[in-house]
């Protein structure tokens, strides 16, 4: 989740091509895959029972294209941490291991601290993606490209659900729903 979401913040943000169609074209097939996510900002996908019942101990699950096999340990975080958030077991357990892979940035947070600060990571890489995306010249972009950003991303509905989150949320509040998961 997070290092995926890490990768279209920065192709979207090193994009110069914005009268290229064939770039075009890719780039919108790369946003396309979280544009949910985009047009839902600080909102989640929600929990499965389906993916609850794969996250087993020793049971081995495909992450990226690699299957991965996971202990107890990294079955209780993930479910911990869907819990706490609201989140989908594999999106919960693709944090824990982007946890466990940024322990070497983060030497005083355990693997389960540091895929909290990676899920807000998604949330604030998220926003930056809009942001970058809107921000570029409407008048210089490719036609697909322009309407592909109007069409998903410029509506009331989306600009509503960003003014609520930023009124409603607060530091103080985050940290009061994590104190109380614990």
């Amino acid at each position: 989740m997070w290092i995926e979401v890490r990768r279209a913040c920065e192709a979207v943000q090193n994009f110069e091509e914005l009268e290229s169609s064939t770039d075009c074209a890719d780039l919108i097939r790369e946003i396309e895959k979280f544009k949910w996510r985009i047009q839902n900002i600080l909102k989640n996908q929600g929990k499965s029972p389906t993916d609850r019942a794969k996250l087993k101990a020793n049971a081995e699950i495909p992450i990226d294209g690699v299957n991965v096999t996971v202990d107890q340990p990294l079955c209780d975080e993930a479910t911990i941490i869907s819990d706490i958030f609201g989140l989908n077991e594999m999106d919960a357990l693709e944090l824990v291991l982007s946890g466990e892979s940024q322990k070497i940035h983060f030497d005083c947070l355990n693997r389960g601290l540091i895929a909290v600060v990676c899920y807000y990571d998604v949330h604030r890489l998220l926003a930056v993606l809009l942001r970058t995306m809107l921000e570029w010249d409407k008048d210089t972009m490719n036609e697909s490209l322009r309407a592909f950003i109007e069409q998903n991303f410029v509506q009331r509905t989306m600009f509503q659900h960003l003014l609520r989150a930023f009124f409603s949320n607060s530091v103080l509040g985050v940290a009061c729903c994590l104190c109380k998961a614990l």
